[in-house]
């Protein structure tokens, strides 16, 4: 289903979606990409300081190739944009899977259970699809530089979509 967003609604989505991208889930997505594993869980929103560590880039040194693909996702409008739709997508289909079976087992939702299970489920897809994504990034980056590509250890990763 393809929406289209006011400008306005798109920068305020932007802005949601780099509060919520703490610099613990960079932590824990460049562990993962490192080690082609999948976290078991997701952090808390980052409510300890500002949210300064959110304007600066996210490319900490000149090797963190990580950072410097997450940089370039999130400076490009049009891609950012693509992203976060295909991560409302899939974010809503969770938590109507969440809500759905909640309800089945009759268990009765609060306004608290709804707006956790909907953060949650959003903060999961966000942080899933970003591994994916920095994860074929650098597979695509990889072959073209490659002259064997074909042997790429991320080829057999749970990231090949």
């Amino acid at each position: 289903m393809h929406i289209t967003w006011d400008d306005s609604d798109v920068t305020k989505l932007i802005e949601f979606a780099k509060r919520t991208f703490n610099d613990n889930d960079l932590s824990n997505l460049k562990k993962c990409v490192r080690n082609c594993s999948v976290p078991g869980n997701v952090s808390n929103p980052c409510h300890t300081h500002s949210n300064e560590h959110q304007s600066s880039q996210f490319k900490r040194n000149e090797g963190d190739m990580v950072g410097q693909y997450l940089d370039d996702l999130w400076s490009s409008r049009s891609k950012i944009t693509l992203f976060l739709e295909e991560v409302i997508e899939s974010a809503s289909v969770s938590y109507r899977n969440v809500v759905n079976k909640g309800l089945k087992d009759g268990l009765a939702l609060t306004s608290d259970s709804d707006s956790k299970i909907a953060y949650l489920s959003w903060k999961k897809t966000l942080v899933d699809k970003l591994q994916r994504y920095i994860v074929r990034e650098m597979k695509e980056d990889f072959i073209k530089t490659s002259s064997e590509g074909r042997l790429f250890s991320l080829g057999t990763c749970v990231f090949d979509n």
